[in-house]
């Protein structure tokens, strides 16, 4: 038996930036909307419009999208194989993902029972709306995108990782067992 301090590094070890970054290939690959080269050609306008100050607040916004990510990406992994291990059929994913993982960790008030999560969810708005305020009408637009695309980075990583979940349930379910009831039942 672990202990919590054993587990946790364990499951840090697991849920790190290098799988993070091979689900958001994945995602770039199967997006026709999102170009990596749009995102870091406004993080580079940023870069050179914003004060040092405001800068260092835009790098730190950036850092909770990551840190949620990384939270997003847990979370749907593993509600993709509790979604496998309780419905059998494929078409079914879809229509488990949109009903219940992604309002449970996108909306409120459902997203608010994922402390951490939400505390840098509102901090990541926080931000967004202070520099929003403050920032003239070129810095705002590239703001805009960037927060934008990291929403939707966000968005995508919950999902590859609520697939991955749900077809790795798959792939270790005995030949002809579909679901936990099946397995329940021979």
């Amino acid at each position: 038996m672990y202990t919590k301090v054993e587990y946790n590094t364990l499951l840090q070890a697991l849920f790190d930036d290098n799988l993070l970054q091979a689900v958001m290939r994945v995602y770039e690959k199967k997006q026709d909307s999102y170009v990596p080269q749009e995102y870091e050609d406004s993080i580079k306008q940023l870069s050179d419009m914003l004060e040092s100050s405001q800068y260092t607040v835009f790098c730190n916004m950036q850092e909770l999208f990551r840190k949620n990510m990384l939270y997003a990406l847990r979370f749907g992994l593993c509600e993709g194989i509790s979604a496998k291990m309780c419905f059998c059929a494929r078409e079914w994913m879809d229509v488990l993902f949109h009903m219940f993982t992604e309002p449970n960790l996108l909306t409120e008030p459902d997203m608010q029972l994922h402390k951490a999560y939400y505390q840098r969810h509102c901090a990541i708005m926080e931000i967004f709306e202070d520099l929003q305020a403050v920032l003239d009408d070129r810095s705002k637009k590239h703001i805009s995108a960037a927060f934008s695309i990291c929403e939707k980075r966000l968005h995508g990583t919950l999902y590859h990782a609520f697939v991955l979940g749900y077809q790795l349930a798959g792939d270790m379910m005995p030949a002809g067992m579909s679901s936990y009831d099946d397995l329940c039942s021979k």
